[in-house]
């Protein structure tokens, strides 16, 4: 276990809110929850704090985040304070891909690139022991390449991971990027083989996964030539039951997705530039029934174009999501947090910039604990001293 002496959490109070921009419950109706922010950890340096993963415990939170070459996963209180944090690997090839709750544990999956290529699989207890690891690419044939931008699914007793990959071998295009898929038992082995998910595109990649209670559900981003997302349930076999369907505008380029299941159906997040303009992004939302078809329309949740990085949650009656917005001024990209909501029937009903400048970065990640939500992020507080931290939100 690592020392936490040099992990102090400050917190940086309250900001104001600003009203949304347009929503179901009409002008001033709607009101973002009062986030407010602390300091998770500091990074001084060449080294940086990048792309966390949140998830919600019973009392607190898991944590897994990046800084330079070292994968961390760490447990924090309720309040944001680290209570452990443990080093899953050390090599500036790798990137943390996805982070799950695991029964009374966490899981978490991340890729590498030459000299160590492969996706790789680790659990935890929640006194941070290691429980399980394996190579996920070393049990199989497929996918074995390049593998990136993987998920994985908890299904009460073992695991799905899906991940992006090219595959020399056995895959009907050498060149092409397809999305893999694999079950695995409970200490990260694969069950059967791994399956090509679908040959129908020329690229795919981004998988985001979850379990529906006797199956899953996936959402990617796939070519041909202007990207769209697709959605497919899966049965716990493994097999597609139904899908692959697009849900985004046809002609439109649409792109990384974040699913959420829902107590009926599902709802997904995703950026989309309406095929006007690729550097121009917005944020959609569409709720997907419990057979996989599409609900409506998607609702435009985002109001100043330019906008990454969707993360989407239920809380049981309603849709929330934070999204990054990038600002140019002069040759700089300023980069706000923006939180939104939409209802259980998929309608928006608000959104709010949260947080700006120097508090606010790519790759937001949210959490529903239960009776609220949570964030986190990683900003540059100071650009000059190099100094990048993980900062968590709740209210």
């Amino acid at each position: 276990m690592k020392a936490l002496s040099s992990l102090a959490v400050t917190v940086l109070g309250m900001l104001p809110l600003a009203c949304g921009g347009g929503g179901g419950e009409g002008p001033g109706e709607w009101e973002a929850p009062a986030f407010s922010k602390s300091v998770v950890t500091s990074v001084s340096g060449p080294d940086e704090a990048r792309k966390p993963y949140l998830v919600a415990l019973d009392d607190g939170f898991g944590l897994a985040y990046s800084v330079g070459s070292v994968g961390h996963l760490a447990r924090l209180d309720g309040s944001g304070t680290i209570q452990w944090d443990e080093d899953v690997f050390d090599d500036d090839s790798c990137s943390i891909r996805d982070l799950e709750v695991a029964g009374s544990g966490l899981a978490l999956v991340w890729t590498c690139l030459s000299p160590s290529r492969g996706l790789y699989f680790a659990s935890y207890d929640l006194s941070g022991g290691l429980t399980a690891s394996s190579t996920v690419t070393d049990q199989t044939n497929l996918g074995t390449q390049n593998p990136h931008d993987a998920a994985i699914a908890w299904n009460g007793s073992g695991y799905a991971v899906a991940w992006s990959s090219q595959d020399l071998e056995d895959a009907p295009n050498p060149n092409t990027t397809y999305i893999f898929f694999a079950l695995l038992d409970s200490d990260g082995q694969i069950i059967g083989d791994a399956s090509i998910f679908d040959t129908s595109y020329e690229s795919a990649g981004q998988p985001s996964l979850v379990w529906t209670g006797s199956g899953y559900a996936m959402a990617w981003t796939a070519g041909p030539t202007d990207p769209n997302i697709y959605f497919a349930l899966v049965g716990s076999d493994g097999s597609i039951s139904s899908g692959p369907t697009g849900i985004a505008t046809a002609g439109s380029f649409a792109t990384s997705a974040s699913l959420a299941k829902a107590t009926e159906g599902f709802g997904v997040a995703y950026m989309d530039d309406q095929g006007n303009d690729v550097n121009n992004f917005d944020i959609y939302f569409l709720r997907i029934g419990s057979d996989g078809s599409p609900q409506g329309s998607a609702a435009k949740m985002s109001t100043a174009g330019d906008t990454g990085d969707p993360s989407l949650v239920y809380s049981g009656t309603r849709f929330g999501l934070v999204w990054s917005w990038y600002r140019s001024q002069g040759l700089a990209s300023l980069p706000a947090i923006y939180f939104g909501e939409a209802d259980d029937s998929g309608k928006k009903l608000g959104d709010a910039m949260i947080f700006e400048n120097d508090d606010a970065a790519p790759h937001p990640s949210l959490a529903w604990t239960g009776s609220k939500y949570a964030f986190v992020w990683h900003g540059s507080q100071n650009l000059s001293d190099n100094l990048t931290q993980i900062l968590l939100a709740q209210y």
